[in-house]
């Protein structure tokens, strides 16, 4: 008799035990699942602030971006009071320049904007400097909030060594870093396909004067 009712009494701690059990594993699986939602959540919510992130192919400085042409820049330049120097250059850079700038407050804003034959936007060099009665006190205020702005706005650099440097498949942007007794800061954008082709158009140009007298000088042979 003692022994049955101590066998009932050991199965009921034993089904206690299972339920006890039971309610742990369920318990501790919804703590898993909760916290699998909240890390996918965070991932989820990390992914979306990286693409909000603007495209570096829309990279601009003012009304300067990649989709305006000679023409829109330059009536651009002259309503906006800058002294200008257009040319027709052979270089490597574009076959059409412009150099733009205007006395600001505190530090001079210098613009050099080199267009490809059909007077497109390729590549673009944006410089600060300061004017030699101050110190660089702004131009190292500018250059430290450049960088917090772009790397906020177009994604982290991915060059430590530069002030920022990203590159698409597009576009190539790059603010360099100031260096002691250096009085300005100078950014840069390159179209990559479109300097690419010029470039590419521009080395056929020029070899083709040299390709020609060649030809005549052997054909004399």
């Amino acid at each position: 008799m003692k022994k049955a009712k101590f066998g009932k009494i050991n199965r009921i701690i034993m089904f206690f035990l299972i339920l006890v059990f039971a309610f742990y594993t369920e318990n501790l699986s919804a703590q898993q699942a909760t916290s699998q939602a909240t890390q996918a959540g965070s991932t989820s919510s990390s992914t979306s602030a990286k693409v909000a992130a603007v495209s570096l192919n829309n990279f601009a400085y003012s009304f300067i971006n990649f989709n305006s042409n000679y023409a829109t820049i330059l009536g651009k330049l002259k309503s906006g009071n800058y002294n200008i120097e257009e040319k027709e250059i052979s270089s490597i850079n574009g076959k059409f320049f412009i150099y733009a700038e205007k006395k600001l407050n505190f530090l001079k804003e210098k613009l050099y904007l080199y267009f490809d034959y059909q007077k497109n936007l390729i590549y673009f060099l944006v410089s600060f400097e300061c004017e030699d009665a101050y110190t660089r006190a702004p131009l190292e205020k500018l250059y430290s909030l450049l960088i917090e702005k772009l790397n906020q706005k177009y994604g982290e650099s991915e060059n430590k060594d530069l002030g920022y440097y990203k590159m698409s498949a597009d576009t190539e942007v790059c603010l360099l870093p100031i260096v002691p007794f250096k009085n300005s800061l100078e950014i840069w954008a390159k179209n990559k396909i479109a300097l690419s082709k010029y470039q590419d158009d521009y080395k056929n140009e020029t070899q083709k004067p040299i390709t020609t007298e060649i030809t005549t000088i052997v054909n004399g042979f």
